[in-house]
């Protein structure tokens, strides 16, 4: 499958600033600072904890079965529209608005190719629309979220 090219040149767009992972991608990167429950830089870590966890699923090797990664992308669906949803709910720095609009954008982008490969009939079609999925999520908005909410980058 083409899903795990697509994927590797799609880490360092995920990731923001070119960090490298191997086996898995964690935006809520070890070593993050200490924040408040209410602090948005915690609003943000825990918004996109569930989606990073399925993405982990996506690129675990060995590669998950194509009826696996259409059971995944069911699941990454779900964890995105969470993510947008808490997203649109919190109240973020001005500064750190634009990203975060950008980031929802994404997402939304996004959300139309998960629903695909969660429906997909075969493995053709599953690998495609997860390929188009992953055009967006986690692009460069993320980073500059990231960034804007004084995290490091994602490693």
């Amino acid at each position: 499958m083409g899903i795990k090219v697509q994927i590797a040149s799609l880490r360092h767009r995920f990731l923001g600033h070119g960090a490298a992972v191997i086996g898995v991608l964690l935006f809520a990167a070890c070593g993050s600072p200490k924040v408040s429950p209410h602090d948005p830089q915690s609003i943000y870590l825990d918004a996109v904890k569930h989606r990073n966890d399925v993405l982990s699923a996506i690129q675990a090797q060995p590669a998950p079965s194509w009826t696996d990664l259409r059971s995944l992308s069911a699941t990454m669906a779900e964890a995105e529209q969470e993510e947008l949803s808490k997203l649109v709910a919190a109240t973020w720095p001005a500064d750190a608005q634009p990203a975060i609009n950008a980031l929802e954008g994404e997402i939304r982008l996004a959300l139309p190719y998960w629903h695909a490969a969660a429906t997909a009939q075969t493995p053709i079609e599953v690998e495609s629309d997860i390929n188009k999925a992953l055009v967006y999520c986690g692009g460069p908005a993320a980073g500059e979220v990231r960034d804007a909410l004084g995290l490091p980058p994602a490693s």
